[in-house]
Order: structure tokens, then C-alpha cells, then sequence
């Protein structure tokens, strides 16, 4: 067919399918995501512009969703069977960080006294790390503007059903692999939690720690002191000075809380114990 424009003749384009569209939408809306991050209103992302991005055409899009608000409700489905924004990222550091301080330290899990400065000293960095990985990526963020888009769905509604079925999915796949982490930690430090929460495991911790970290997040969104002052200090009487923010200091003072020597540790450990626990600890993070 003639251009009306050149007079020169046009290739015509196939047809997509719906579902390549969908996929093409989708995929361009995840993309922008990625890049740009997202708002509680799925309107800032621009159904044009994705149409756009897409390389769809409009009337395919509009066939395939008659309205903008069927596909960012489609959208938000996407978005939320994503992984947690910290999913993997905790499993890395947990390896990353027992190496360098135990490679910093070849003794400190000797004695009492070294287990404990390397258990506080570990959360200290993995704290840190997470906290900076939240400011500076867009994951997090994202995942935070779905849980409160959620609350703005219509009760009963399929699609909040699908979105809370999502966001549970994910958190709970997240705090399993927490959990196994916090399980590893100790056994690696010769620490349990204490006798006198009977009640409490690991995967009660693999629930607080998150809900700390998230609510710390927020109130440093809008109020960034704790995340911005460092102080140089041993607060824990770990015998180690270090450099510490006051977000991370709450999370990890509230951890130590939980734990206390493990009764079935050796007071003193040869270097066969130290490395029986170090790969224990190396293949029960890498599940």
C-alpha cells in the first residue's frame, strides 16, 4: 500500500497475537520498572508510552485490554510474582562476608569471646550492605509501592486476591532463605537462640528481621539521620571498635537479644572444628 505521505509502498506488518502482546507489554512495563522505578500510581508509567516501548500497535493493545485500568491491574499481577527485593542478595552477602572476616581473622571463632565479636560484626556488615542496597537500587522501592497499592484494591476483588497471593509468595520464599541463613549463622558462631523463648526458631527471626528492616527504611525515607550519622564505637562490648549507623545498630541489638552460647559448643575449638563448621555453614547457605 502507498504511503500517503512518500507515495512510496509500506511493508505490511504482522499481525501480533494477543499473547505476544501481552508478553511485549508486559515485558516493556517491567523493563521501565527496572529502570525507573515505580510509583503507587501505575498512571506515572504512561499506557502510551509502554504501548510505545512495546513496539505493539494501539489497536492491539486495545483489543487485548479494552482499558488502561485492565492493564495495569495485569501489570500489578506481573510485578508481583517477581522475587523479593532481597531474595539471593541475602544468601551472597551471608557467603561473601563469613569469608572476608574469617579470611581477616583465621581465629576469631576459637574462643567464646571472637565467635561472639564475629557474630555482631557479621550483622553489622550485612545490615549495612542491605540498607545500601535498598537506597541505591530500585527493587525495594518497587516492592514497597505494590504493598501499598494493594491497600488501595477493592475488597473481595480478584485482584486483590491475586496481588496478596503474590506478595505472600514472595515474602514467604524470602524468609525461608533467611531463615536457613540465620540457622547457619549460628551454628557457625556456636550460638542458639535463648532457652527462654521456647517458642521462637529461626524462622520467627526470618519474620522480625525483615519487618525491621522495611519499617527502618521507611521512617529513613522520609527522615534519612540514622541512615546518614555514623559513630565510631564497640556498643555491643564485642571488644571490636567499628564504624556503626544508628539504623543498623537497632537491628542488630534487637538480633543479639534473641541468642546466647550454645550449650553444645566446645569452649575451645581445634582448627578440625572450625573447618567442619565453616563448610556446614557455606553448603547450608548455598540450598
Amino acid at each position: 500500500m502507498p504511503n500517503k505521505v512518500t507515495g512510496e509502498r509500506t511493508k505490511r506488518t504482522t499481525r501480533l497475537s494477543d499473547r505476544e502482546t501481552e508478553r511485549r507489554m508486559l515485558e516493556a512495563a517491567r523493563n521501565r520498572v527496572d529502570r525507573e522505578g515505580l510509583s503507587v500510581s501505575f498512571d506515572a508509567l504512561g499506557y502510551e508510552e509502554l504501548i510505545s516501548d512495546a513496539g505493539v500497535a494501539r489497536s492491539a493493545a486495545y483489543r487485548k485490554w479494552p482499558s488502561r485500568e485492565l492493564y495495569y491491574a495485569d501489570l500489578m499481577r506481573e510485578l508481583t510474582r517477581l522475587p523479593h527485593p532481597f531474595a539471593g542478595t541475602v544468601s551472597a552477602l551471608w557467603s561473601s562476608h563469613a569469608e572476608r572476616l574469617l579470611d581477616e581473622s583465621p581465629d576469631v571463632l576459637r574462643r567464646d569471646q571472637g565467635r561472639r565479636q564475629f557474630f555482631v560484626e557479621f550483622l553489622r556488615r550485612t545490615c549495612d550492605a542491605l540498607m545500601q542496597e535498598a537506597r541505591t537500587g530500585v527493587s525495594w522501592g518497587n516492592f514497597r509501592a505494590l504493598q501499598v497499592a494493594r491497600k488501595t484494591l477493592t475488597p473481595g476483588s480478584e485482584l486483590l486476591h491475586d496481588v496478596t497471593e503474590g506478595l505472600e509468595a514472595s515474602v514467604q520464599a524470602f524468609e525461608s532463605e533467611l531463615g536457613e541463613c540465620f540457622a547457619a549463622l549460628l551454628t557457625l558462631c556456636g550460638v542458639q537462640l535463648r532457652e527462654d523463648f521456647d517458642y521462637f526458631t529461626t524462622a520467627h527471626l526470618a519474620r522480625v528481621v525483615p519487618e525491621m528492616l522495611d519499617g527502618m527504611l521507611d521512617h529513613c525515607t522520609a527522615y534519612p539521620r540514622p541512615l546518614n550519622e555514623r559513630f565510631v564505637m564497640d556498643p555491643l562490648r564485642t571488644g571490636r571498635r567499628e564504624e556503626w549507623q544508628l539504623s543498623t545498630l537497632g537491628i542488630v541489638n534487637a538480633i543479639v537479644l534473641y541468642v546466647e552460647p550454645s550449650r553444645e559448643a566446645p569452649a575451645e575449638w581445634g582448627g578440625e572444628e572450625r573447618a567442619r563448621r565453616v563448610a556446614a555453614f557455606h553448603a547450608r547457605v548455598a540450598r
